[in-house]
């Protein structure tokens, strides 16, 4: 299955510095899988996948275009009413 690439974002710079420091320690062994699990939900804001953002990217330019035709064929008077 391949993974989906997903920005992390941090709620904070503060919480950034925090949760890059924790992972350090989580990666020699020093804090577990749970206590990271807890930083985790602390210092980073809810995950979205780069593809769901750019789907929802392609969706709002569709609308907007959709919109902006039907304004010009208003315009033109091409809109039978």
């Amino acid at each position: 299955m391949k993974r989906q690439k997903v920005t992390t974002m941090y709620r904070s710079e503060i919480a950034g510095a925090v949760h890059e420091m924790m992972e350090g320690f989580h990666a020699v062994g020093l804090i577990g899988e749970k206590t990271m699990q807890e930083f985790d939900a602390s210092c980073l804001i809810p995950a979205i996948s780069d593809e769901k953002v750019e789907t929802q990217i392609a969706q709002d330019h569709t609308a907007v275009d959709g919109r902006f035709s039907a304004m010009r064929e208003i315009r033109e008077g091409s809109h039978a009413r």
